[in-house]
């Protein structure tokens, strides 16, 4: 399928139908503002440019709401790809699930047994690499 609109979500969605190339590149560009919010937010926030208390905690809500636009392009997504995007897309879904509820609860009871902490958003990282590498696995069973 040949259209020369540039694909900003990765090389796996060069052979998407225009519509769900569309929906990808909005997709990657709000995670990106998102991410964007999110660094800068946190850069902020270290430096304790805005104090401590609730003019702090009113910016970190502020500096999250971009990932509503995250969920909702996602969303927009799923509900217009046709059905092999979907399937692929909702497996590595349940990829991204599993592994991060798996993580996050086997590695509390791992810093429970003596291991050192982690971050949070440690959880988050292995969910969303767990998404993506589900999305690539899922991809090459149905190609």
């Amino acid at each position: 399928m040949t259209n020369a609109a540039p694909v900003a979500a990765n090389p796996l969605c060069e052979d998407l139908r225009p519509a769900d190339r569309a929906n990808a590149n909005r997709f990657a560009i709000s995670t990106l503002v998102a991410a964007i919010a999110y660094v800068l937010g946190a850069l902020l926030l270290r430096k304790g440019l805005l104090g401590t208390g609730a003019p702090a905690m009113a910016f970190a809500l502020l500096c999250m709401l971009p990932a509503l636009g995250v969920v909702r392009a996602y969303r927009r997504f799923l509900r217009e790809a046709d059905e092999m995007v979907r399937q692929i897309h909702l497996q590595g879904l349940g990829y991204g699930l599993a592994a991060g509820v798996i993580f996050s609860m086997g590695w509390r009871l791992l810093e429970l047994a003596g291991a050192p902490r982690l971050d949070a958003s440690d959880g988050a990282v292995v969910t969303m690499l767990a998404w993506s590498l589900g999305q690539v696995l899922a991809r090459r069973k149905y190609s």
